[in-house]
């Protein structure tokens, strides 16, 4: 018995040397993708419960680095407004306590539009670098989860895009490209 406790405080006490409260994993839950936050700690935490995908210099809380089998990495471009974080959304994380939300990947492929029907691997990061919540006292380190595989299948982009997403998504590339061009015109003419 005192064996076990020792053990069960040592665990720990390294955990907490390293300064670790909260831990980050995603599964894969029926092909869709969970990100979990752990309070892994003794202590009650204050959490953004939110989780809001977002690319590095949006405020959100999750970012989401999506590489395929080659490693070649499909950026966030969905535009969208967000509203800024509030009360409701801060939550009380108690010790041993999940918090959670899951992306179905028929949504995901609609804000990384260059991702097709194949196999993926995905890494989520957590940041929390809103103002208000900073001053709520909100869990504020970044957090980065382990390498998921996922796969993208026909019935996901259909459930996305309808039955012509083939379409759809070719004429996304070729906006993609024209306004890849007219930056770079543009750029060239105010050098």
């Amino acid at each position: 018995m005192v064996k076990n406790i020792l053990i069960f405080f040592l665990l720990f006490s390294n955990t907490m040397v390293a300064g670790e409260h909260v831990k980050i994993e995603l599964e894969n839950e029926n092909n869709n993708l969970r990100i979990c936050l752990i309070n892994i700690s003794f202590e009650k935490l204050l959490i953004n419960k939110m989780l809001r995908l977002g690319a590095s210099h949006e405020s959100c809380e999750i970012i989401l680095d999506i590489l395929d089998m080659e490693g070649v990495e499909y950026p966030f471009s969905a535009s969208v407004h967000r509203r800024s974080i509030s009360e409701q959304d801060i939550v009380v994380l108690w010790p041993g306590d999940i918090i959670g939300r899951e992306y179905k990947i028929s949504e995901l492929v609609k804000i990384y539009p260059l991702l097709a029907p194949g196999k993926y691997k995905a890494k989520a990061t957590y940041k929390n670098k809103d103002e208000f919540g900073a001053s709520k006292g909100v869990y504020d380190k970044m957090l980065t989860s382990n390498w998921l595989m996922f796969e993208i299948k026909d019935t996901d982009m259909v459930n996305a895009f309808g039955e012509n997403w083939k379409e759809v998504k070719q004429n996304y590339l070729i906006k993609k490209k024209e306004v890849e061009e007219r930056a770079k015109m543009l750029d060239e003419k105010y050098k």
